[in-house]
């Protein structure tokens, strides 16, 4: 103590310590904090540690001696969240209240839970426990800022020491101009069949364009011999090689022309057969003359 006042500064309450950090395992809360910046220029006699049941009010208070700089809360309630903060005593009076922490009581060793939401994109995972884990997971359109376009998610685990093994991501949205390797593939494929099918289509039309020149030269030579000049040459060739919209106009000419040729031969075997009928009716009227002639 001050001999006189003159030399020593008036007294003071201290100034409040600072809360760093709660650590969770099972259902015991354990409280950190720093040294005092100022100690109101007298001894400090004790320090409080504070936790308030957030659901009920609950509070639990415990003095602990100066040179103390971490306390733990036991048999807190499982599943409760708790506001923890600490005050400094001197002998003239009680510091105000230090910054406050806030922690879930989750009935094991827990991590501080990260982003319940992030922007673009949503959390999985909801146990915070030493061995569990969240995932992190972008939208559609969007990667986690830093990887790979085509990653999309990104998982922490909860440690043994109550910490993240890494902090929450962000999502970013994805360049619209960029493919992924499937898609990549998928796009080379189609103008490679295309291709293809282009070729095909050519030489087919080629084709075609051959065998009707072909059966126009063929069909000119034998027009005065085979059938008559308004009746095209339809041969099998020919009609494959026609156009859609001019096939069943085809096909019905070719029908057409097959049923007067049939009917052509029916007409000229009933002729045939009626020559001969007259032939061998002519033949017995002479024979006939012939045997009376005799007679």
């Amino acid at each position: 103590h001050c001999a006189s006042t003159i030399l020593c500064p008036p007294s003071e309450p201290p100034e409040p310590p600072t809360a760093t950090h709660v650590y969770i395992s099972d259902d015991i809360a354990t409280l950190l904090w720093t040294p005092l910046s100022f100690s109101g220029n007298d001894p400090i006699q004790k320090f409080f540690v504070h936790a308030v049941r957030e659901d009920s009010n609950e509070r639990l208070s415990f003095g602990r001696p100066p040179i103390s700089r971490l306390f733990s809360f036991s048999h807190l309630q499982i599943f409760s969240n708790y506001t923890f903060f600490v005050t400094a005593m001197n002998s003239q009076g009680n510091s105000s209240a230090s910054n406050k922490i806030k922690a879930e009581i989750y009935g094991g060793t827990s991590c501080k839970p990260p982003l319940r939401q992030i922007t673009n994109g949503r959390v999985v995972g909801t146990t915070h426990m030493y061995g569990h884990s969240v995932t992190f997971i972008c939208n559609t359109g969007y990667h986690v800022t830093g990887k790979s376009t085509t990653v999309n998610y990104h998982t922490l685990a909860c440690l043994s020491g109550g910490m993240w093994d890494g902090t929450a991501p962000t999502c970013t949205k994805s360049s619209s101009s960029s493919l992924s390797r499937s898609e990549e593939v998928t796009t080379i494929t189609l103008s490679i069949l295309l291709t293809i099918a282009t070729c095909i289509i050519i030489v087919v039309i080629v084709y075609c364009q051959s065998k009707r020149r072909k059966g126009r030269t063929q069909h000119q030579g034998q027009a005065d011999v085979d059938q008559p000049s308004s009746i095209p040459n339809f041969a099998s060739s020919e009609l494959n090689c026609m156009h859609t919209d001019n096939f069943i106009y085809g096909q019905a000419i070719a029908l057409q022309y097959n049923q007067d040729n049939r009917s052509k031969m029916q007409a000229v075997s009933d002729e045939e057969r009626q020559s001969r009928s007259d032939n061998d009716a002519l033949d017995n009227v002479v024979e006939n003359t012939y045997a009376s002639i005799n007679y």
